[in-house]
This record gives structure tokens, C-alpha cells and sequence, in this order.
């Protein structure tokens, strides 16, 4: 019957629109609504990835129309934010920046830097290499500074094509609410 409701059209048009499968199921109530879920992991993934993908070739798109609302590297990214010019922030997962506090054991000095984790800091005053006092997670500070600003912010994977090349672009990117001179 569930069959017959879905492919003879008896749904109206807008449910419709919205089904993502058929599923079997064995036990009704409260059990069968755990097996639907259980069984439903895959269509609910491959939704996820789908609405991943279309996010990232809507910025792929974007970038090579040169419209000049497309941005990506964490310096551009970073000025966008803070200036509330961003309307998408796209994360990847492989996005693994810190912001560190940072002391010179030489001659004293404190700074905040935004860095690769595998790369080392040295003084601006002494030259020395310098050691962290604390850090956190950049992707923690965007999510943060979108959240101020209400932009859209969005965590992807980077195991598909699209996801791939944002890695390759800095792995983190984004789209502006209006064009400038970035």
C-alpha cells in the first residue's frame, strides 16, 4: 500500500517534492520508529553530501564567474567576518588553524598570531622562536564571529570532489552578501 500511495500520486505535490525513499519496516510504534531511523542512515547521509555538494559548486560557481562575491583563505575569510560582509561561511573539516597566545622566552615579548598548527613562530622583536601560552581552534572563533553577525556557516567534508578543491583553496572559504574589492 505505502508503494502504491507513493508512486500512483496520492501524496500532494509539495509532500511529494520531499520524499527521499521508501522504507520497509518490521515492528510498528516506538520500535518501528528506531528500525525506520536505523534504516533511513543512509538516505539521510547521502542527502547530507548532496546538499554539501551543491553548496560548493554554488562557491566554485561563483569564484569562476569572478563576481566577486566569492572568497577563500582565512586572511580574506577572517576581514569578511569581522566586517559582517559575509553571508556563507564554508568550513572544511580539514581546516586545522589555531589562534595562539605566544611568549618569547628571550626578550618577554606577547602576541596573538592565527597559524598552522605545524608552523613555528618566532619573535617580531627578538627573532627567537616563541612558545604557546594557549590556543584555540579557529574554526571555534568563525563559527563564534558568524554566529555574531548571523551568517550561515556550514562544516563539509572534504571526500568529495567539490570538498577536495576547497582543501586545496585553504579550506575555508566564503560567499559575500555584496560585492567588493577583496
Amino acid at each position: 500500500v505505502k508503494d502504491d500511495f507513493h508512486k500512483d500520486g496520492y501524496m500532494h505535490y509539495e509532500l511529494q517534492k520531499k520524499v527521499m525513499g521508501v522504507i520497509d519496516i518490521s515492528y510498528t510504534n516506538e520500535p518501528g520508529l528506531h528500525e525506520l531511523v536505523n534504516r533511513a542512515d543512509k538516505l539521510l547521509s547521502q542527502a547530507a553530501v548532496t546538499k554539501e555538494i551543491a553548496l560548493l559548486k554554488g562557491f566554485l560557481t561563483e569564484l569562476q564567474k569572478d563576481s566577486g562575491l566569492a572568497i577563500y583563505g582565512w586572511n580574506k575569510v577572517k576581514d569578511a567576518l569581522q566586517n559582517g560582509m559575509l553571508q556563507k561561511l564554508i568550513i572544511s573539516e580539514d581546516f586545522d588553524w589555531l589562534r595562539s597566545g605566544l611568549k618569547c622566552g628571550s626578550c618577554g615579548n606577547e602576541e596573538t598570531r592565527d597559524h598552522k598548527p605545524t608552523e613555528k613562530q618566532f619573535c617580531s622583536k627578538c627573532k627567537m622562536e616563541m612558545r604557546t601560552v594557549n590556543y584555540e581552534d579557529l574554526i571555534d572563533v568563525a563559527i563564534a564571529e558568524a554566529e555574531n553577525f548571523k551568517t550561515e556557516y556550514y562544516i563539509v567534508s572534504s571526500s568529495t570532489r567539490e570538498g577536495a578543491q576547497l582543501k586545496e583553496l585553504g579550506a575555508i572559504a566564503g560567499i559575500l552578501r555584496y560585492k567588493t574589492t577583496y
